[in-house]
């Protein structure tokens, strides 16, 4: 289950997700829990193509033999047309069961 609100402020926009994740019961991952996260970014159009923005995750440990994660998600958005995006995403863990650090790329198409 999630919940989304987003909104624009001016050349800003503001974005937050709060989830409850059911997990359910596995006989190969035993000990699995049902957990809550949340997610809080801020995105700003620098012009018509180019957009940075930054995103804060938090999620509860999924286990009892793992811990919760936060983590810090600076990122660069290209969108050449309409259609396409490509965003650019560095990742910085704070807890021992985030990554200390890492790189994503994403493309995204709309129609």
């Amino acid at each position: 289950m999630q919940v989304n609100i987003a909104q624009s402020f001016s050349s800003f926009w503001g974005f937050a997700s709060l989830g409850y994740k059911l997990r359910g019961e596995s006989d190969l991952f035993a000990g699995l829990e049902n957990t809550f996260y949340t997610s809080l970014s801020v995105e700003r159009a620098v012009n018509s193509r180019w957009s940075l923005g930054l995103i804060y995750d938090y999620r509860e440990a999924a286990s009892s033999f793992s811990q919760e994660t936060h983590e810090l998600l600076p990122y660069l958005r290209w969108s050449p047309n309409a259609h396409w995006d490509f965003s650019a995403f560095s990742i910085f863990g704070f807890t021992q069961d985030s990554p200390d650090i890492g790189v994503l790329g994403q493309l995204s198409y709309r129609w």
